[in-house]
C-alpha cells in the first residue's frame, strides 16, 4: 500500500448531524433572518434543523396547547440556531402564558378576570396571542452574540462606566453627553451616578458598545446596522422593531404588533407610525389591561427567575418587586401587574424563612397591592356617587 494514499475516515451519522448543526449555527450568526433561512435552505440544512427543533421543543409546545405551523417551526429554528438560551426563554414564556391566560385572576376591586375570554372578545385568537409569546424575541437575531452573552453584572457595568468616563477621547465625551441628557442636569463627575439613579437610568443606557467589544466585533456591528457609538441598550432594544419586521414579513401582523410592544409599548412608535395602545387593549371597557402587558410580565418573570450569563435565578420576592418598579415607571399597567402578582403569590409557596429573609421585598409588595386596592375602592365610591 502506498503510504501517501489518502486514508478514508468513516464519519458516523451522529458526527454528520453535529457537523451540519455547527454549519447551521455559523449561518445563523449572520444577523439577518431572511438570509439565515435562505442559506439554510440552499445548503440543504433547513429541514434537518427544523426536525431538531421539533425534537427539542415539540412536546413542550404541544403541552402548552399551541399547534405550531411550519412557519412557526422555521422561525423558532432560526432563534435556536442563533442563541439556544433565547429559544428556551421563548418556549418558557409560551408555557407561562398558556397557563396564565386560563386562570381566574383577581382584580384590585375584588372582581375576577379570565384573560382568554377577553382576548377572544377583542377579535384576537388564542393562537395569535400564543404565537406572539413564542416568537416575541426573534428580533434578537440582530443583536451580536457578544452582547447577548456578555457576563457583566450591573455592578460591573458601573465600574466600566466609571473607567470610560475617566478616560480620554471621544467615548468619554459621548458618555458625558448621554448622562447629561438622560439625567436632565449638566454632567458632574461627583454626582453623575446619583443623577442617573434618580432617573432610573442604568449604565448600559449610556455606555457605547465599543467600551466592551474588541475591534473585530465592532466590524460586525456595521453589518447589522449599528455603529460603535450606539449604546448597549440601543442595540439590545433594536430587537423589538426587528421582531415586528420579521413577524409581519412572515404573515403574522397581529403577532408582529404584540411582540414589538412587549417591553415599553407605552412610549414607543412602531414601524415609524404612532401605534394606538387602545387597539391592543384587552377588555378595555371592563379591565383596562393590555395584551402587551401580559406578554411583558411573562417575559420579565421568566428572564428574572432563569439563570443568565451575568446572574443566577432571582427569588420570587425580588422578581415581584422588579415588576412593581416596571409598573410604577409606566412600562406596564398597574392593574395587570396587581393581578399577576396576586397569581404568583398564590402559586408560589413562600416559607416563613423567606418572609423574614426578604422582609423588605414583601413589605414593598404588600404596599403596592394595598395601594391598588384602595385606589380601586376610591374609584368605585366616586362612580357610585
Amino acid at each position: 500500500m502506498n503510504s501517501e494514499e489518502p486514508v478514508e475516515v468513516e464519519v458516523s451519522n451522529q458526527e454528520q448531524i453535529e457537523i451540519k448543526e455547527k454549519r447551521a449555527r455559523e449561518i445563523a450568526n449572520g444577523g439577518v433572518f431572511e438570509n439565515i433561512v435562505e442559506d439554510l435552505f440552499d445548503e440543504k440544512l433547513l429541514e434537518g434543523c427544523i426536525e431538531k427543533t421539533k425534537e427539542d421543543f415539540g412536546a413542550r409546545i404541544k403541552n402548552a396547547h399551541f399547534e405550531a405551523k411550519e412557519k412557526d417551526w422555521e422561525i423558532l429554528t432560526a432563534i435556536r440556531l442563533f442563541h439556544l438560551d433565547t429559544a428556551e426563554h421563548c418556549v418558557r414564556t409560551l408555557e407561562i402564558l398558556s397557563h396564565k391566560i386560563h386562570e381566574t385572576l383577581t382584580r384590585p376591586d375584588g372582581g375576577s378576570v379570565n384573560l382568554d375570554t377577553n382576548i377572544i372578545a377583542e377579535n384576537i385568537t388564542i393562537e395569535e396571542f400564543l404565537r406572539a409569546a413564542l416568537l416575541h424575541d426573534v428580533g434578537k437575531i440582530i443583536v451580536p452574540r457578544s452582547i447577548l452573552d456578555n457576563p457583566l453584572s450591573n455592578t460591573n457595568w458601573w465600574q466600566v462606566l466609571s473607567l470610560a468616563i475617566n478616560s480620554e477621547g471621544e467615548d468619554s465625551d459621548l458618555i458625558r453627553n448621554h448622562i447629561a441628557k438622560l439625567s436632565g442636569a449638566p454632567f458632574n463627575i461627583d454626582t453623575y451616578r446619583k443623577d442617573l439613579d434618580s432617573h432610573d437610568v442604568r449604565p448600559i443606557q449610556v455606555c457605547p458598545v465599543d467600551v466592551i467589544l474588541p475591534p473585530e466585533d465592532i466590524s460586525d456591528l456595521a453589518k447589522r446596522g449599528f455603529t460603535k457609538e450606539n449604546t448597549i441598550l440601543e442595540i439590545i432594544m433594536a430587537h423589538e422593531e426587528e421582531s415586528r419586521r420579521i413577524l409581519e414579513a412572515s404573515g403574522f401582523p397581529v403577532e408582529a404588533k404584540l411582540a414589538s410592544m412587549h417591553h415599553n409599548y407605552l412610549h414607543r412608535d412602531i414601524g415609524g407610525q404612532n401605534s394606538s395602545v387602545e387597539a391592543l387593549r384587552v377588555g378595555a371597557d371592563v379591565v383596562g389591561i393590555s395584551m402587551a402587558d401580559i406578554i411583558h410580565l411573562a417575559d420579565v418573570t421568566d428572564a428574572l427567575v432563569s439563570s443568565r450569563s451575568y446572574k443566577g435565578p432571582m427569588p420570587i420576592s425580588k422578581v415581584l418587586t422588579v415588576l412593581i418598579q416596571h409598573a410604577n415607571s409606566g412600562k406596564v399597567g398597574k392593574e395587570m401587574t396587581y393581578m399577576w402578582i396576586k397569581s404568583e403569590l398564590s402559586k408560589n409557596k413562600i416559607s416563613e424563612d423567606e418572609k423574614i429573609q426578604f422582609a423588605d421585598d414583601f413589605k414593598e409588595i404588600n404596599l403596592f397591592l394595598s395601594k391598588q386596592e384602595k385606589e380601586a375602592q376610591v374609584e368605585f365610591m366616586a362612580e357610585a356617587a
